[in-house]
């Protein structure tokens, strides 16, 4: 019997301003996320590796790294982790960048409560099940650079090395995918 996975109502929320965090936050919570706050780009990763967040939703234009400097270094490090921008500022050319560098939805401010709730579920929801499987599975591991598998086209590869390949969405990640969706993420879902 397979058990879906459903990705967490995890979401951090990135803006200088404290009070749009805050109403954003408020309206998130009503509907049963999990909300942290963040108020400066440069900040976005250490947050990232301690919250585990399944949404992000982003300013594009704040002081230090700006909201496409910190997309494209989501996009690179964590690709199971949708990201929203959502701006004051941005015009069509910085929606076809955020866009094009993998953003999940761009919205202008001020964003409606609907709008707000409907992105962020569509984001949640686009996750893929095997990424959170392979998600969970390699924090679990006790450690990382030993060898877990034995792929049929590169020989062994650690821990490490697949979640630098799921980052690439190279063939030998996307042929471990498989095999975890096919095989073992049930085991994995409930090992966890």
């Amino acid at each position: 019997m397979h058990c879906p996975i459903e990705p967490p109502k995890r979401v951090l929320l990135v803006d200088d301003a404290e009070e749009i965090c805050q109403s954003w936050g408020e309206i998130l919570e009503s509907e049963g996320w999990v909300v942290e706050k963040c108020f400066d780009g440069g900040a976005v990763d250490e947050k990232v590796e301690s919250f585990d967040p399944t949404v992000v939703v982003l300013d594009l234009r704040m002081p230090g790294p700006d909201g496409l400097d910190v997309l494209k270094g989501l996009r690179s490090s964590r690709p199971w982790t949708n990201v929203v921008i959502i701006t004051g500022h941005g015009d069509e050319d910085d929606a076809i960048k955020c866009l094009n560098e993998g953003a999940f939805a761009y919205l202008k401010k001020t964003v409606s409560r609907e709008d707000l709730l409907e992105k962020c579920e569509h984001a949640r929801r686009a996750v893929p099940g095997t990424l959170l499987a392979f998600h969970k599975w390699y924090n679990a591991l006790p450690d990382k650079d030993r060898v877990v598998y034995q792929s049929a086209s590169s020989g062994r590869v650690t821990g490490r090395q697949l979640m630098e390949e799921i980052k690439r969405q190279s063939p030998v990640a996307r042929e471990f995918l498989e095999l975890v969706a096919s095989t073992a993420a049930e085991l994995v879902i409930k090992r966890l």
